[in-house]
């Protein structure tokens, strides 16, 4: 049986979200549209944050969602 396989594309945002390394867990939550958001760093792909991700984190202790990941 000959299975046609779609391209990847069919399945990919052509503008995805990205979220800045360093960014706070809050602005990630914000863009969370999706369940994986790129992470850029100068541009450049550094990772990927996954919503799992951020529930884990943030369940850790003494954890402030408002600045963990900034850079300040």
């Amino acid at each position: 049986m000959n299975q046609v396989i779609p391209p990847v594309a069919r399945y990919m945002s052509i503008c995805p979200y990205t979220l800045a390394k360093g960014a706070t867990l809050v602005h990630a939550h914000l863009l969370m549209q999706v369940r994986h958001l790129p992470v850029l760093d100068a541009g450049k792909i550094a990772g990927v944050i996954s919503e799992r991700d951020l529930y884990v984190i943030e369940a850790l202790r003494k954890v402030d969602p408002e600045q963990c990941g900034s850079r300040r």
